[in-house]
């Protein structure tokens, strides 16, 4: 009799297991693109669903690894969330070797601050930003790609390096 219970037992873990597990995961069907710059890199941080999140705003103090010094004071006012600006970059891991940047291209980088499309330390880092300041960015690995890293150029857990550069606030007659 104990014999039939724990053979029942097995056999309905074993049925559970099963159906737990009846889909399995797509593999990627290609390797990342080398080439992908910051811009066309996963958004990080943002809402899945686009809308307003209930979560309270995080700033800089909330990470104290993340290290952000100016190098440069800005002019007039501080940028804030959703103002769509132009940012000068250039990316470096902690060794010293540069994997991006946008200095010297004529193409700055243009983003609205606080929306979702650079990584998390980017967000944090920009904001309280002015016009024509020049910061340094020191980002650990859980506020830019983490364990996954985006390989080649980023080896995963990377803590990155940035030298940011606010060259202009796009005003409402650009968007337009």
């Amino acid at each position: 009799m104990i014999e039939i219970l724990r053979r029942n037992f097995w056999v309905a873990a074993l049925l559970a297991l099963v159906a737990c597990n009846s889909e399995t995961p797509e593999k990627p069907t290609s390797d990342p693109d080398p080439n992908d710059k910051p811009e066309n890199l996963p958004t990080v941080g943002a809402d899945p669903l686009g809308g307003p999140t209930d979560a309270p705003k995080e700033t800089a103090a909330d990470y104290p690894d993340l290290k952000i010094k100016t190098l440069v004071e800005g002019e007039g006012e501080v940028i804030e969330d959703g103002t769509k600006v132009k940012i000068e970059y250039a990316g470096f891991l902690t060794d010293g070797s540069q994997f991006d940047s946008s200095y010297g291209k004529d193409k700055p980088l243009e983003l609205p601050l606080g929306g979702g499309s650079v990584i998390r330390g980017w967000h944090l880092g920009l904001s309280g930003m002015k016009l024509n300041e020049k910061r340094q960015l020191t980002i650990p690995p859980e506020l830019a790609y983490g364990k996954g890293g985006r390989p080649p150029s980023i080896p995963p857990d990377s803590t990155l390096i940035f030298h940011v550069t606010l060259v202009e606030v796009v005003d409402d007659a650009e968007k337009n």
